[in-house]
């Protein structure tokens, strides 16, 4: 089914639509070049609003009436600062041009195992430069999920989570609930997510709102039936995606046990937020189930504090994805069935085959804040009489705001239990068109602009929010 241009403006305005009294809309690129420059931090001034730019450089943000007076930072990792200033043209698409900061490259002084030295330091200073105390995160959280190719399902909500301090040690339990009841051998298990699966132990979220598309995801075996057969869901929720901020959680490559596996290396410094940043690069050693990342992380060159991570699955360690494979046997109650397939009980194999993770903070009064956590995964599903599909999961929590002030533990009917067999997109809820109008949402990325033209061929989006 053709889709007319008109069509995807509106689907787009679904998705995009604020106030046009306190929009403030534009692009950002690069000065020489003009290239449009992706995750872009667009973020009012002393506060912890903010949003970031799209892969054409495109944002648009909402101001609420009491910073109506403040200034507009847009800062990226590579790029100088620019600065908008009040009053504001609120029809106008502003053109941001961030000139280009060059990588100052390792100096002499610098050994080259100094990379090492850098990670020490930034980790002693974690107590220093992010919150020991509780605060709230307001956070737009959005997953989607596709089988080969094709987006077949989408749920995104406005959240609040309370964020436990980054001095309190790792551990899972309160919120994260595991019930054993459900973890039998014929019954669906949770989904697996890759590597980062459980969030702490002192945090919560509480679900403010949510929008869900249909379920266009179809079986097909040469048996014809759909019985017992579960659709590919995303467990845990936004709270899980936070399993991923591992300056928190002190996991992965920054988990000094693992440092003998991994092979770090200094790259030299770039300017983030008009800051020199250190850039450090690493991967593991060789083939080994214990590091498996490879990838870049920036350090703060001033405070020592982590700013971004990018990473994803080493390709010579990816064999160890498998650890976090599911398998799930299937009992066939109808005798036809087991009769025409002689057997009574059928497997099936959902299979890690990749992960790749973002993770950006921001500053706020002297803290370090996480600000968008981005995951995707590609997990392979195999089996007894099911076809191969390849299914890609797509996971983004962004940051709105902080909040510093008043906040306790969110009321325990308030929380939303995420487990592995919890699914957002099951979260009972009601639509409410004009909460989203004055919501800050990210802008479409091309990848999320496929997924709601794909999930839009049958009904539009709006019909299928009231449906669910």
């Amino acid at each position: 089914m053709k889709i007319k241009t008109s069509n995807i403006i509106i689907i787009l305005s679904i998705f995009c639509t604020l106030s046009a009294k306190a929009q403030i809309k534009g692009k950002v690129f690069e000065q020489k070049s003009k290239v449009p420059i992706a995750l872009a931090t667009i973020n009012i001034e002393g506060t912890t609003i903010s949003v970031l730019s799209n892969e054409q450089g495109l944002f648009r943000i909402f101001i609420p009436e009491n910073y109506r007076n403040k200034k507009l930072i847009i800062s990226c990792l590579g790029y100088k600062n620019d600065t908008l200033i009040a009053p504001y043209k609120l029809n106008k698409v502003y053109n941001i041009a961030l000139a280009k900061q060059l990588i100052q490259l390792p100096e002499v002084v610098i050994k080259s195992h100094s990379a090492i030295d850098i990670l020490k330091k930034a980790i002693d200073k974690i107590p220093d430069n992010y919150a020991t105390k509780p605060v709230y995160l307001n956070a737009y959280y959005r997953d989607m999920v596709a089988t080969n190719g094709t987006f077949v399902k989408y749920v995104d909500a406005a959240t609040k989570i309370y964020y436990s301090g980054y001095n309190l040690p790792y551990d899972f339990g309160n919120f994260y609930y595991f019930d054993y009841a459900k973890y039998k051998s014929n019954s669906p298990k949770a989904y697996p997510q890759g590597a980062n699966k459980a969030p702490s132990k002192n945090d919560a979220v509480q679900i403010l709102e949510v929008r869900k598309s249909n379920n266009l995801e179809q079986f097909n075996n040469r048996w014809d039936f759909e019985a017992s057969l579960k659709k590919f869901d995303i467990s845990g929720g936004p709270l899980q995606v936070t399993s991923a901020d591992i300056v928190k959680h002190r996991k992965d490559m920054l988990n000094p046990d693992t440092w003998k596996y991994y092979k770090f290396k200094y790259e030299g410094t770039v300017t983030n937020n008009s800051k020199e940043t250190y850039k450090i690069t690493f991967q593991p050693k060789k083939k080994n189930k214990v590091a498996l990342w490879q990838g870049t992380m920036y350090i703060d060159k001033e405070s020592y504090a982590f700013i971004d991570f990018e990473y994803s699955i080493d390709d010579k360690c990816r064999d160890f994805l498998k650890q976090f494979n599911t398998e799930i046997i299937i009992e066939l109650d109808n005798k036809r069935d087991k009769k025409q397939i002689k057997k009574s009980k059928i497997k099936r194999t959902i299979e890690n085959t990749n992960q790749e993770v973002k993770i950006s903070y921001s500053e706020y009064q002297g803290k370090w804040y996480v600000s968008h956590i981005r995951i995707k995964n590609n997990i392979e599903n195999t089996g007894d009489l099911f076809e191969k599909k390849e299914y890609t999961t797509l996971l983004d929590l962004y940051v709105n705001g902080v909040q510093l002030q008043n906040v306790i533990p969110i009321d325990i009917d308030k929380v939303y239990k995420s487990s592995n067999f919890s699914f957002l997109y099951h979260y009972p809820s009601k639509y409410h068109p004009k909460f989203w109008e004055h919501y800050n949402t990210p802008i479409p990325t091309k990848i999320v602009k496929k997924a709601l033209l794909d999930l839009e061929k049958e009904k539009s989006l709006q019909e299928q929010f009231r449906e669910n």
